[in-house]
């Protein structure tokens, strides 16, 4: 290669990694941005992993400033800048060395927590916002509403991509309910507000194995879940709590799913309730007895769990209802 040629690629190349820090940084509070967390998050899950360690857990804070929108509106987009840089200040002040402060692409932040499992995430977002509260730094009081997520609520068996993925959907789809909730709110996967808000299904299953299984993949993707072991029951169930979805095993003791939706489609509040049937073996018997009574969708086992979750959502979305 031409001596001056070669100067030219060293030349770009040191130029590329000077730039590297202005695709990672925030320049205005100083903050790494959500491209390096992602990076980051998959780096740690796959350090966990790879050394099988099962009592240590990932912690994203996600943090939305309560009245940003007032302070824009009564004072400046600038006095708006400095509530965002004022915040981040406390929160670096109260973090631990280990920790790392993200600035978020809108307003607000993501604390990364890596501690034990046991860790109470809750006390330790509560001290924060305490120390917000009181400070006397901004133009006006100021609280914040944080979403926790864990890395204990994803399935440990997907890929590290794959479980940051799901650990960052989650934790924006908490931050994005938490207006609704009040100044300085609190929520993560024990706040029954997160999953009312977004879906809520009933499955219908004797397997408790199945039960479990569902439950915990629906609960990863914020969705409510309500389980009965018997189409009897859950008809009870379902004809006074509204639900998005109903998924039912096809074979069950007392009632059979089919006798269920038909006894589903004699009310006006249950008929129109997308109605998912499970079973094992998919015969054209069983899908012309499933389109003689409306039921939208037969699957076989085993289940492919991000289908039915796919389905129900283009489904929900498409008859405007909250999933």
């Amino acid at each position: 290669m031409e001596p001056d040629k070669l100067s030219k690629i060293e030349i770009v190349k040191e130029l590329i990694r000077t730039k590297v820090d202005e695709y990672i940084i925030d320049a205005h509070t100083n903050s790494y941005n959500e491209l390096f967390l992602k990076e980051y998050v998959i780096y740690e899950l796959t350090q966990l992993k790879n050394l099988g360690i099962s009592d240590e857990a990932l912690f994203l804070l996600y943090f939305n400033i309560d009245n940003l929108m007032e302070i824009n509106a009564k004072y400046s987009p600038e006095a708006g800048d400095e509530t965002i840089s004022s915040i981040g200040y406390i929160i670096k002040q109260m973090k631990s060395e280990s920790d790392l402060l993200i600035k978020r692409n809108g307003p607000g932040f993501i604390l990364f927590i890596h501690r034990s499992a046991k860790f109470n995430i809750s006390d330790y977002a509560s001290k924060i916002q305490q120390e917000i509260k009181k400070s006397d730094i901004f133009i006006e009081p100021t609280t914040v509403s944080i979403a926790s997520v864990c890395s204990k609520e994803i399935g440990s068996e997907l890929d590290p991509a794959e479980q940051c993925y799901r650990l960052l959907t989650i934790g924006g789809k908490r931050i994005n309910i938490v207006p609704s909730m009040g100044p300085n709110a609190f929520l993560d996967k024990d706040i029954p507000t997160l999953y009312t808000s977004i879906g809520k299904i009933l499955v219908v299953d004797s397997d408790t194995i199945t039960q479990k299984i569902l439950k915990q993949f629906f609960l990863r993707n914020a969705v409510e879940v309500v389980s009965s072991p018997d189409c009897v029951d859950a008809l009870s169930i379902a004809k006074n709590v509204p639900f998005d979805a109903i998924i039912v095993e096809k074979t069950l003791p007392k009632m059979d799913a089919f006798t269920m939706k038909s006894k589903l489609n004699e009310s006006s509040f249950t008929m129109n309730t997308l109605f998912v049937l499970m079973t094992h073996r998919k015969t054209t018997e069983v899908v012309q007895r499933a389109n003689e009574l409306r039921i939208d969708y037969v699957v076989q086992r085993p289940l492919m769990f991000e289908e039915i979750l796919g389905f129900i959502q283009r489904e929900i979305k498409k008859r405007g209802t909250r999933l």
